[in-house]
């Protein structure tokens, strides 16, 4: 667990065109030109899992569409609660643990990728 980090920019969706890819903030070609980790995995011929807690609505494209690469993806929240009984969802990052142990422990291949994104804190840095 960490508690004191940073982030390069303010919102998922403005990270998410430097993560898990080879652009960085020197590049000088768009975020999409570059080759992305879950499909170099998949082209490894890993499993790939993507879990998802934070919320993917329209401010989320670039996040939706890094995610949507994955082979199994799972979104998480409380709006699109399809994968848990009454009473297990506590809307809390944990539930992604729940859900991994129930649903994916048993999807496992000899070689995975799995990205759990939490929805974590999002606090001024002021608090």
């Amino acid at each position: 667990m960490f508690s004191d980090t940073i982030s390069k920019e303010g919102s998922t969706s403005d990270v998410f065109e430097n993560l898990l890819n080879y652009s960085d903030a020197e590049t000088n070609k768009p975020w999409y030109h570059y080759r992305n980790m879950i499909d170099i995995f998949k082209r490894s011929h890993y499993e790939t899992f993507w879990l998802e807690k934070q919320f993917v609505d329209q401010w989320s494209l670039i996040q939706d569409l890094v995610s949507s690469r994955s082979k199994n993806r799972y979104l998480l929240q409380r709006d699109r609660n399809l994968y848990f009984l009454p009473g297990e969802w506590t809307g809390y990052d944990e539930d992604i643990l729940t859900f991994y142990s129930k649903n994916i422990l048993s999807q496992l291949k000899s070689k995975n990728f799995i990205v759990f994104h939490l929805r974590g804190s999002h606090k001024t840095y002021s608090e």
